[in-house]
């Protein structure tokens, strides 16, 4: 299954909906509006990186939550136009457990897994909601 946003197309990658638990490395906000994220996941999920994410992304897995911020690029407007806006987002250092659909980002120069769209971000311990920025 191929996903279009914007000028991105995506394919599905293993499954549709990821469930990752990890630190949150890096974050950067970008033209799109959405946040790029990088998760240090904890031992034993080797199977939601590839070498792009080893050589590319710090050895972490990228996550985008789509559309939070202003949006400066123009192929990205009218697609953020319907985007939801209830995912919290987290700082760097935090543990979260991140839920949304697992793809593969085959833009040119990518290659890497990720979850986009981030559907939900949860403190890692106990379910508790992160608080907003």
């Amino acid at each position: 299954m191929t996903f279009h946003y914007g000028s991105m197309y995506i394919t599905q990658a293993g499954s549709q909906y990821g469930k990752d638990v990890g630190v949150i490395n890096a974050m950067k906000k970008e033209k799109d509006g959405d946040y790029h994220i990088q998760l240090q996941l904890d031992p034993g999920q080797p199977r939601f990186l590839n070498q792009r994410n080893m050589d590319a992304q710090d050895g972490c897995l990228v996550l985008e939550i789509i559309c939070y911020n202003k949006v400066t690029q123009p192929d990205a407007v009218d697609a953020c136009k319907s985007c939801p806006e209830n995912v919290t987002i987290p700082k760097k250092g935090d543990h979260v457990q991140v839920t949304g659909s697992f793809v593969k980002d085959l833009e040119a120069n990518h290659g890497w897994n990720e979850i986009h769209p981030v559907s939900a971000i949860l403190a890692a311990s106990g379910g508790v909601r992160l608080q907003d920025e």
